[in-house]
């Protein structure tokens, strides 16, 4: 009894991860698409560029490389390459905001995928573990 309890527990945990996994990427969907407008598109951009900041920072706290603590990150870093390709119409915008300061959308865009190249391993190895 003891045995099949464990393997259920088990069973359920794996899904669990799954369902984690699914979950927090369907929760950028409408977030990261291309947007009707551009204060729509500056607004959103800067959401997932903050939801970015946030799991960087607590990684940078405690480092970890398990997939629980990578896969949001690379989630972060493809959501901020998907929002800026879908959203090219308002480069204009995005290098008139304050975000132009640090870097033009060109600039922004290329980082990002420079960000998303380098952390391919763990990112492979946290969607694989999770998926």
């Amino acid at each position: 009894m003891k045995k099949n309890i464990m393997i259920i527990l088990s069973l359920l945990s794996l899904n669990s991860t799954y369902v984690f996994a699914n979950a927090y990427e369907d929760s950028f969907k409408n977030t990261i698409a291309t947007q009707a407008t551009a204060n729509d598109f500056i607004k959103n951009y800067e959401i997932t560029l903050t939801e970015l900041e946030k799991k960087i920072e607590n990684w940078q706290a405690k480092p970890d490389e398990s997939p629980e603590v990578w896969f949001p990150i690379c989630v972060g870093y493809e959501n901020m390459v998907t929002i800026l390709k879908n959203n090219e119409k308002y480069k204009k915008q995005f290098n008139e905001s304050s975000f132009a300061a640090a870097m033009s959308f060109d600039e922004t865009v290329e980082n990002y995928k420079t960000e998303v190249e380098h952390a391919t391993d763990l990112c492979q190895k946290a969607k694989k573990a999770l998926h």
